[in-house]
């Protein structure tokens, strides 16, 4: 038993010497390639108040950078240290790099210390199946997704005969799990209560036990991580999955010897056959669990906080609300109720209430961010050096064409205006990225699952339209003022909508 309790001693002290010597050459590194560039709030003496002003207003933080050097790159305190934020018209010099050279992916998963949360994964396999096998099959799935919204409607929320407040949050993280289960592991599996408390943990798991990990001093990582609840749930979170999808491979292995069997349309089968078409050996049943948690957490929360948006500015606007109602209507009318894709290409005011949601509250003011993975050097003669990650300042309305009208007022049909010109009928599109639409980031790292979202979303909002009537709760005026956590937009929590039930 002594020696036993020895060997785990020696075991964590060689790990915290390992982790001594990697933190001080990477400190070493960035005090050497560390940028002469200003810092917003330079006159303000007391650094720890300058980062929790990122924490929490991190929007008015970049307002104030934008304002004081305009068309400059500049600096801002963090947390995580100091972060480098670019004018949005050097955007154009990142575009073309191939994720290899300036990952999007990568930048994300240094924020949530991915090495750690185990989000810092990229797989040719699961990019291959979202942009090419996902985008691909989108429309066939239309009528199964809104069948699952349907039914989690049914499930999840209370009858609302009567007006019912309705904790957003809440309740459609399950319709937006449930819905987007039904393409990334089928059915009756997208049912599994088990199976959608697991794969939307994970990224609550991620997140949290994240910025806990990151109060510890990064020499004490190795062994910090052993003693955060969220941390140590990660690994079971992936653990669980395996044991969730297990059942469900062996059944589809044991289909695959009938010969006369039927090939499963979803991200199962597409993962499956990309590995076999890229000859990975590695890519086993783990593998694929691993990867089906980890395209959950990049398509659930943003979902839903998305319709989450959308909804309160619908809210505060309900004039809004009887046009998308005629609509939805309008476009469903002839033959069945039921969704069709071009049901959802035909739904350009809907479309454009949801851009115009997303260009007032965006996933993040600072959507497009990059990890050099090469050394760069832009067009000011700026040199970035490999391994620094940089952002664009994205969410200066101000910036917006002049053909778009007033950039700060909100305007629902903005875009359904703007697409009325035949030559434009196909631009300005809730999916489509550009110069002055990068909520979807911009270049050839684009967001691959933006035309998935967007179906997700018309999806569960037109049930919503088409079902329900909805309001804010007594006392609430005006749109919710949304809260701040560093760059990240997120729609108050604490605000109940009433949802009653149309007869």
């Amino acid at each position: 038993m002594e020696s036993l309790f020895m060997s785990i001693l020696w075991s964590l002290a060689a790990a915290a010497m390992t982790a001594v010597l990697a933190n001080a050459l990477t400190t070493y590194r960035k005090r050497r390639e560390a940028f002469v560039l200003p810092i917003v709030g330079a006159d303000t003496a007391d650094i720890n108040a300058l980062k929790e002003r990122y924490v929490k207003e991190a929007d008015v933080l970049l307002r104030e950078g934008y304002e004081r050097f305009k068309n400059n790159i500049f600096q801002v305190i963090t947390p995580d240290g100091p972060r480098v934020f670019l004018p949005r018209k050097l955007a154009y010099d990142l575009k073309p790099f191939s994720r290899h050279e300036a990952s999007g992916m990568k930048a994300l998963a240094d924020r949530h210390i991915g090495h750690y949360t185990t989000i810092d994964h990229e797989s040719d396999i699961m990019l291959g199946a979202i942009k090419i096998d996902l985008n691909r099959n989108l429309g066939n799935f239309v009528e199964h997704v809104e069948h699952e919204v349907a039914h989690a409607f049914e499930t999840q929320f209370p009858p609302c005969d009567e007006w019912t407040p309705i904790d957003l949050h809440e309740k459609l993280l399950h319709v937006v799990a449930q819905a987007s289960a039904r393409i990334f592991v089928g059915y009756p599996m997208c049912r599994n209560e088990e199976w959608l408390d697991c794969s939307t943990r994970f990224a609550l798991d991620v997140m949290v036990g994240g910025e806990k990990l990151k109060h510890w001093h990064p020499w004490l990582r190795p062994i910090a991580q052993h003693l955060i609840p969220e941390m140590r749930r990660i690994r079971s979170d992936h653990q669980k999955a395996l044991a969730l999808l297990l059942p469900e491979l062996q059944s589809r292995s044991k289909e695959c010897e009938n010969t006369d069997s039927t090939p499963h349309n979803d991200m199962i089968e597409w993962m499956q056959q990309r590995a076999k078409k890229l000859g990975d050996t590695s890519f086993n049943s783990k593998e694929l669990a691993n990867l089906q948690v980890l395209t959950a957490t990049a398509a659930i929360h943003t979902t839903r906080l998305a319709i989450i948006h959308a909804l309160y500015d619908l809210a505060a606007r309900p004039e809004y609300i009887k046009p998308l109602k005629r609509e939805i209507f309008e476009v469903t009318k002839e033959g069945s109720s039921t969704l069709r894709k071009q049901h959802l290409t035909q739904m350009r005011k809907l479309d454009s209430f949801m851009k115009e949601s997303q260009r007032h509250s965006p996933p993040s003011v600072a959507t497009f961010q990059r990890k050099a993975i090469v050394p760069i050097d832009l067009s000011n003669g700026f040199h970035i050096s490999a391994g620094t990650i940089v952002q664009c300042n994205t969410n200066m309305l101000d910036e917006a064409p002049v053909e778009w009208g007033d950039p700060n007022a909100f305007d629902g049909f903005r875009f359904y205006k703007l697409r009325s010109k035949p030559e434009d009928a196909n631009k300005y599109q809730f999916a489509s990225t550009s110069y002055d639409s990068m909520q979807f980031g911009f270049g050839n790292d684009a967001c691959p699952g933006r035309f998935f979202a967007s179906n997700q979303i018309k999806i569960i909002l037109s049930h919503i339209l088409s079902n329900y009537h909805f309001k804010f709760e007594n006392g609430v005026v005006g749109r919710p003022k949304n809260l701040m956590f560093e760059v990240n937009v997120l729609a108050d929590p604490t605000v109940k909508v009433l949802f009653k039930k149309i007869q």
